[in-house]
């Protein structure tokens, strides 16, 4: 049990990030929808990430079987392999975490960016529409904006 416990807290502090980056980008109403595509997507790469593991595992050991080794060193062979494969998915995961980080860092910074007035731009009332082209009426005259 105890050499379960990093994975389980792995997943623990992968989660919840995941689903708020995932649910940050989104409108209210459609955040059910993708906490249930996230977990959806967690259990199935769970599943087909234990599948290929035990690929590489049986895969190994089959070969190290047919060149005469005995049943156990065969079978630690496959483990060793599908361990280092594993770690392999971890650190490439981890890489990957540090850049949706850096995304997400200046995301954020970019919201937080002002606009400073410009002194030769005309201030146009909020309750005035403007026009898909850039024009907007004001006082009955069509205005463009900068």
């Amino acid at each position: 049990m105890a050499c379960c416990a990093p994975v389980i807290a792995g997943t623990a502090f992968t989660m919840g990030p995941a689903q708020t980056f995932a649910l940050a980008g989104l409108e209210r109403p459609m955040h059910p929808h993708c906490t249930t595509i996230v977990s959806t997507c967690f259990q199935t790469a769970g599943c087909i990430g234990s599948s290929l593991l035990l690929g590489v595992l049986s895969g190994i050991q089959a070969s190290r079987l047919a060149a005469g080794d005995p049943m156990s060193a065969a079978t630690a062979s496959g483990f060793r392999t599908a361990a280092l494969v594993a770690v392999g998915v971890a650190v490439a995961a981890l890489a990957l975490s540090f850049a949706l980080a850096g995304v997400e860092r200046s995301r954020r910074t970019g919201l937080r960016v002002r606009v400073e007035p410009h002194p030769g731009r005309e201030r146009i009332p909020a309750d005035e529409r403007t026009a898909a082209d850039g024009s907007a009426a004001v006082g009955g005259e069509s205005v463009v904006l900068d």
